[in-house]
């Protein structure tokens, strides 16, 4: 669809409003810090995005879609992020006709939809890694016990002096040959 110079300077000007008030409403919803004139700067991209998307012919909304998977990317994972978004994004359609308010609210659900598929992916892949990790650290301390068994069964065995392992209860679960050949019972007499 071609516009007049002068409907594209509007575009431009309502865009750059646009981007302003949504930046002012999510600046703080961010886990991460991020200087305003940033955060203006990559909201000014997506703002020509869904004005452009609201005016095109045939309407399509799916690039709000991206735009609200694209919030999840940039660290906006706050659930005050999509609500203030989307009432920004509502402000478009105050004072519009019902085709144009429909077009905002169908903007408005692809982009919900967008950020709730792409914070949902980011949540099962930071699970996934919280699993691999934690099951990593098991085998890890597996092995590390496996080999300390080892060790501490090569020193009871080969040890000189008689050793005998009791257990809480005070009995006698274990003696190495050292002690059995001091004391003169066997190693199921010490376990008794």
């Amino acid at each position: 669809m071609t516009q007049s110079p002068g409907r594209q300077a509007h575009d431009t000007t309502t865009a750059l409003a646009f981007a302003e008030s949504w930046t002012d409403a999510v600046i703080s919803t961010r886990y991460i810090s991020m200087e305003r004139t940033a955060l203006l700067a990559q909201l000014c991209g997506a703002s020509d995005q869904l004005l452009a998307a609201l005016d095109s012919e045939p309407f399509d909304a799916r690039v709000a879609y991206d735009i609200g998977a694209s919030l999840v990317e940039a660290h906006f994972t706050d659930s005050a992020t999509v609500r203030d978004t989307i009432a920004v994004l509502g402000t478009l359609g105050l004072d519009a006709d019902d085709i144009r308010r429909d077009h905002v609210h169908r903007l408005q659900g692809e982009l919900a939809k967008g950020y709730a598929d792409a914070l949902r992916a980011r949540t099962f892949d930071e699970q996934d890694r919280i699993r691999c990790a934690a099951m990593a650290a098991k085998a890890s301390a597996e092995q590390a016990l496996r080999a300390s068994e080892a060790r501490f069964r090569a020193v009871f065995a080969g040890a000189s002096i008689g050793i005998g392992v009791g257990g809480v209860d005070g009995q006698i679960l274990d003696v190495n040959q050292s002690l059995v050949n001091m004391l003169g019972y066997t190693v199921d007499e010490f376990r008794q």
